[in-house]
């Protein structure tokens, strides 16, 4: 029981870490453009940081388009894939795809595949399983949080981090 409290405890500290960390990103005024797992360092002493500023830009007054897309594809949002006009929201659904993988152990897009995955990432009707589903241990509105991170839809994400954790400090019962 107490290990169990304490692993709970553990993946709170890494979702509350990963987001501020991304927040301070955005709060200095940038877009990470490239989080996913791999770009996550917790030291010994359990401090997270979020590394690989390569593709890094400053956030605009608004969406904006790049000719030259780079990143790890099941991490990057439908807008900035395709090409479309993107703002930090593209950071938002990464955390959100990241927090979906670390909560369930399985990416959100399934298919037998990766060119599988990636159309069903990349098409607006495809639904995307519960997290639920793959862990029942996820809290309802953690779930729900998840999935508003994901959305196809820019605008039907949190507009910015501090928003995002305020809500997430919310759901998991943190001041």
């Amino acid at each position: 029981r107490d290990l169990h409290l304490s692993l709970r405890l553990q993946r709170q500290m890494c979702i509350r870490d990963r987001a501020a960390a991304l927040e301070h990103v955005h709060d200095s005024g940038y877009m990470h453009l490239y989080v996913k797992p791999e770009n996550v360092i917790i030291s010994r002493g359990g401090v997270t940081y979020l590394c690989d500023f390569d593709t890094a830009q400053v956030i605009p007054d608004k969406p904006v388009k790049i000719e030259k897309k780079s990143g790890t594809p099941f991490y990057m949002s439908p807008e900035l894939t395709n090409g479309w006009k993107f703002d930090q929201r593209a950071d938002i659904y990464a955390y959100g795809v990241t927090l979906y993988e670390l909560l369930t152990g399985v990416k959100p897009f399934e298919g037998q595949t990766q060119k599988a995955m990636l159309a069903n990432q990349l098409n607006p009707r495809y639904r995307i399983r519960k997290p639920r589903e793959f862990n029942d241990n996820i809290p309802i509105k953690l779930e729900e949080l998840i999935l508003k991170c994901i959305d196809f839809i820019p605008e039907k994400r949190p507009p910015n981090m501090t928003l995002l954790v305020r809500d997430l400090n919310r759901v998991l019962g943190v001041r």
